[in-house]
């Protein structure tokens, strides 16, 4: 048995996916193994990791397009390592990443998380379970506990609680599969180191408004609704509302990026929770930047129209503040 499985999904990825696959492949290793899963490519990614074929560590399977939840998914049930790791196949590693997360693939250890950012390692579980939904102090702000790269998960543990990720969302299937593990592990180390680099695109968006995005998101709160009811913590339930606002936020922000103007935006306001906490927004003011505020506030007041045109004049600032040749940075997180 390996003691490390990393997972990594490929779809379309032949612009980065050399460097990923060479940052992270140690030659038929007896201790990590590779499960590169093709996720139905149409370019040319399929030329580039039959390189690495004959590698007795590497796994290839390829299958039609079901997205990426699927795809990881995938990975838990056919890896082999004590642990698990994911990858995206756009990231890549820094050099000599495995010594430094080695010693910590032992069995006391539910999930490990690595961040340079981290600074006492002493986080207590309800800490890092805000962090993970997006609220938390200047301290956690950075070290992304939200998306499931830059930590490794004990696999036995994934298995007995059977935690997975969500095929049916579209958006928040990370969150969910994170709080998830944060809500149930006994042993939650973290660990101020990185390996990991991750290609942030600043500018990436849907060019399409998919009306599936509405009842995704209303699954993905129902899913949380019921993760929160077990923790019972009213602190809890009160960020459960503030992922409510947020959802509004992100709909209308991708709505407003959109090419296709799909007439179902508003549909969501048919469900009583988003409309309640609109209602009550003013109390939760503390909790968003300013121009997220003034976008809830335009919304909770029906000015769709020019809540969507706020957001066009952010992201354009946005994208002469951070343009770049390839429109994207590598971070190390």
């Amino acid at each position: 048995m390996y003691k490390l499985s990393i997972i990594i999904p490929i779809y379309n990825a032949e612009k980065y996916l050399s460097k990923c696959l060479d940052s992270i492949i140690l030659k038929n290793s007896l201790d990590v193994e590779y499960i590169l899963i093709d996720d139905g490519s149409k370019d040319n990614s399929s030329d580039i990791y039959k390189n690495y074929s004959s590698y007795d560590n590497v796994k290839i399977i390829k299958n039609s397009n079901h997205g990426v939840s699927y795809t990881r998914n995938m990975g838990i049930k056919k890896a082999n390592g004590k642990f698990i790791m994911f990858v995206d196949s756009d990231d890549y590693v820094i050099d000599d990443w495995f010594n430094g997360i080695k010693d910590f693939l032992t069995e006391e250890n539910d999930v490990v998380l690595f961040s340079k950012n981290f600074t006492n390692n002493q986080y207590t579980k309800a800490q890092l379970q805000k962090a993970c939904l997006g609220f938390t102090n200047s301290e956690l702000k950075n070290c992304y506990i939200m998306p499931p790269w830059s930590k490794i998960y004990r696999r036995k543990f994934l298995l007995d609680n059977n935690i997975y990720f969500n095929t049916r969302l579209i958006n928040g299937e990370d969150m969910l599969f994170n709080f998830r593990v944060l809500s149930l592990s006994k042993n939650i180390k973290t660990v101020d180191y990185s390996y990991y680099y991750y290609q942030k695109n600043m500018f990436s968006s849907t060019n399409t408004f998919n009306s599936k995005i509405i009842g995704s998101d209303i699954e993905f709160h129902r899913e949380l609704k019921t993760y929160i009811k077990k923790i019972n913590n009213i602190e809890f339930e009160n960020y459960y509302k503030l992922t409510l606002l947020r959802g509004i936020y992100l709909i209308f922000y991708r709505y407003s990026l959109s090419k296709n103007k799909d007439n179902s935006l508003y549909s969501f306001f048919s469900n009583n929770e988003y409309k309640n906490e609109l209602n009550v927004l003013n109390k939760y003011k503390s909790y968003f930047s300013n121009s997220e505020y003034l976008v809830l506030k335009l919304i909770s007041n029906k000015r769709y129209k020019l809540a969507i045109f706020v957001i066009k004049i952010k992201t354009i600032i946005k994208r002469i503040i951070y343009k770049t040749k390839n429109n994207s940075i590598s971070e190390l997180v």
